[in-house]
């Protein structure tokens, strides 16, 4: 099962064209190729989980609240967290990102570099390589942000931080940082003791029978920055579904991105929570020779990038890292376009550091209760937790036809998101405020009375929040 951990050194393949369906389609077909990566490697440094929430904000008041998606926000929108201890940028290490400073204690590629340049910038990403002496590892357009961005590989002896002063002063360059490792929301640890009477308890937890005589999510899309899901499973036997790969290796199911979507959709055996919701399976993580998953800031813009395009109402983020300032950016964007982020809290513990994207003013972030209403006990906690969702011990089909027991705040993520899905059907013009504020007001209250930092502002009521639309 997968942690939000500093993981094992992995290879990163080069970049390859990710290959995407015109349409929804019902059963992509998946190929199930060996992982073949290539260099250059990547050393995560070892950091304690808990410390993956936000370092300082820039100095200038102005920058740092447009960064973190306070500029323009919309009425119901939570304030910024409270971003924690910050670690302190060593000098010389001013590697800079639209004004905010990188946040050095983080999981990161070594050697790589993220290279962010407008779109209209004549030069190549190969000139701009060959200007700093450095190899162009990937480029892909970021339409969201009006930019490119081009992950560069410093040699081997050389130093990474001369490399990144040298960009930073260039007046061509809008963007520089590290590129940093985001890591899927899954606990190690399942519970086995779970007995007949628990096995799809959200069903009943949420009142999913009654809320399904309303809507059921049809035809609304949804997008899964996650691993790849295997909709050769009989539960997405009536799915609409689709396939993208932004990752750079093979298209591989996993068992997260295919649980994440079995929640959503699944139909057979299973009752997902928005079963007639087009799904839209985006490849950013892919699974190292020890079944850990990994994402990077420069795969996971993309991926942010794919979905839009798709035409996504809603986008569902199980996964926690670092505070990126280009993913900032795209998140901004996306919300600009009325578009519905989710994203787990966090499996770091009730002390951590707040965790990205969950931790955007821009999104929603998702804590995770058991059957009988307890908060899972390795969620993160804190004010940027917005809504709780069954997240522990949640069925939900796995690769290969098999099904699994998998528990985190990436599950619970997944329902909101189907919630979601159920109002947009409803009522489709709600705006993503419209959506925050019916999600959180009507709510279940749970822990100390009104919003908490432990359950944010309780269980989610689909049945409740679908009645308040009449």
């Amino acid at each position: 099962m997968l942690f939000a951990l500093p993981s094992d050194d992995l290879r990163n393949p080069a970049i390859t064209k990710a290959v995407a369906q015109a349409n929804f389609n019902p059963k992509p077909k998946v190929q199930k190729p060996a992982i073949k990566p290539v260099k250059p490697t990547i050393k995560v440094p070892k950091v304690d989980p808990g410390r993956l929430g936000a370092g300082k904000g820039s100095s200038s008041t102005a920058t740092q609240n447009q960064d973190n998606g306070q500029s323009g926000a919309t009425g119901g929108q939570r304030a910024s967290p409270d971003q924690g201890a910050a670690v302190p940028v060593p000098a010389p290490r001013p590697v800079l990102s639209f004004g905010l400073p990188a946040i050095i204690d983080a999981p990161t590629e070594e050697q790589t570099i993220l290279v962010v340049i407008s779109e209209e910038f004549p030069d190549t990403g190969s000139q701009v390589a060959d200007r700093y002496s450095v190899d162009l590892l990937d480029e892909t357009g970021l339409p969201l942000i009006s930019a490119r961005a081009l992950r560069v590989a410093v040699a081997d002896g050389a130093s990474r931080d001369e490399v990144v002063r040298a960009m930073a002063s260039d007046p061509d360059i809008i963007a520089v940082q590290p590129v940093y490792l985001y890591f899927l929301q899954q606990s190690a640890a399942q519970d086995r003791k779970a007995g007949p009477a628990s096995l799809q308890y959200a069903i009943d937890t949420l009142g999913l029978e009654n809320a399904h005589r309303i809507s059921t999510g049809k035809q609304i899309p949804i997008a899964i920055i996650d691993t790849a899901a295997d909709f050769g499973h009989a539960e997405f036997s009536g799915t609409d579904a689709a396939s993208i790969n932004v990752s750079g290796f093979d298209a591989v199911p996993g068992a997260h991105g295919t649980a994440i979507a079995g929640i959503l959709a699944a139909g057979s055996t299973l009752t997902g929570v928005s079963p007639d919701a087009r799904i839209l399976s985006i490849q950013a993580f892919a699974l190292d020779k020890n079944g850990h998953a990994h994402s990077t800031s420069f795969t996971i813009a993309k991926a942010l990038d794919e979905a839009a395009s798709a035409g996504a109402r809603v986008i569902n983020m199980s996964f926690a890292g670092p505070r990126d300032p280009v993913l900032l950016h795209a998140l901004d964007a996306l919300a600009d376009r009325n578009v519905l982020m989710i994203a787990a809290a966090g499996n770091n513990g009730p002390k951590a550091k707040p965790v990205y994207p969950g931790a955007h003013p821009q999104t929603i972030a998702v804590t995770a209760v058991d059957s009988a209403g307890k908060v899972f006990d390795g969620a993160n906690q804190g004010d940027y937790v917005e809504i709780a969702a069954p997240g522990v011990a949640i069925l939900a089909p796995a690769p290969d036809g098999k099904y699994d027991t998998p528990t985190g705040t990436s599950m619970a993520t997944a329902h909101i998101s189907g919630v979601a899905a159920l109002l947009l059907e409803h009522q489709p013009e709600l705006t993503t405020s419209q959506l925050r504020n019916i999600l959180t007001s009507t709510a279940i209250d749970r822990g100390n009375e009104g919003a908490d930092p432990t359950y944010g502002a309780g269980l989610v009521d689909p049945l409740g929040a679908l009645s308040s639309l009449r």
